[in-house]
């Protein structure tokens, strides 16, 4: 047996003490993955086929759901399925309602909601680029111009500085992937090409927000970050409420 092969068996006889096999397939690992942690997996109720992180085998995702019909390895109908509450959020963000707002109300994360905006295409009508935010683009863009707001700290160094978790795994190209190009902080879309600014990024640009600053503690861990516009997250600052326009 070769290593892929025993790797293989391995998340296999995991996908079974996990009890994940009662509701969906093992298929096998996706060695084109970060190190072949993620697994693809077959839906028994609806037969399609995902991929999903071996975060599920250390507590760290409390279940693995299927993104299609919903179905939940905990036997709850996942958040993410076509439910009457989800339909009547979407229509509460279209009528004009922010992100945090439609989360709040109806009890899903930020995240969940910029997922159901990104999966049914749909607006809330807003401008986050309209009344202050334009004035903080602009304040911001001064501050990097004139160089007394640098990006040259890296992660690793705040950690150090200010005490506070640090995950060496966490990095934007990641993040994206895992939550998309939209900005958690204001629900518009990030635009990697937006560079205007004098250090390569631009007030679109996506970055790494910490949801609970490293300066306050916040670690630079996969719990504690969004994507968020550079506009934004300078907008924000070391707040730990968040900034919506």
């Amino acid at each position: 047996m070769d290593r892929r092969e025993a790797g293989e068996e391995l998340y296999r006889k995991k996908f079974a003490e996990c009890g994940l096999d009662a509701l969906f397939d093992f298929i096998k690992r996706d060695w084109n993955s970060d190190h072949g942690r993620k697994m693809i997996v077959r839906c028994k109720s609806c037969g399609s086929v995902f991929s999903i992180w071996n975060e599920v085998f250390k507590g760290r995702q409390s279940r693995m759901y299927c993104k299609e019909c919903g179905v939940a390895s905990d036997g709850a109908v996942g958040i993410k399925a076509r439910s009457s509450k989800v339909e009547e959020a979407m229509r509460f963000y279209s009528a004009g309602h922010s992100v945090r707002e439609t989360a709040d109300l109806f009890g899903f994360s930020k995240s969940d909601i910029n997922n159901f905006v990104k999966q049914r295409k749909i607006s809330n009508g807003r401008d986050w680029r309209s009344s202050g935010t334009a004035a903080w683009r602009e304040k911001a863009r001064q501050l990097f111009a004139s160089g007394r707001v640098k990006q040259n700290r890296s992660h690793r160094w705040r950690a150090n500085k200010y005490g506070c978790e640090y995950d060496p795994t966490v990095s934007l190209k990641k993040l994206i992937q895992r939550d998309g190009m939209r900005c958690a902080l204001c629900g518009g879309m990030c635009d990697a090409h937006s560079r205007e600014w004098n250090n390569g990024i631009g007030p679109l640009y996506p970055t790494i927000d910490h949801i609970i600053p490293m300066s306050k503690k916040g670690g630079h861990v996969w719990s504690n970050v969004q994507v968020a516009h550079a506009a934004c997250n300078y907008r924000k600052g070391a707040r730990i409420e968040e900034v919506n326009a």
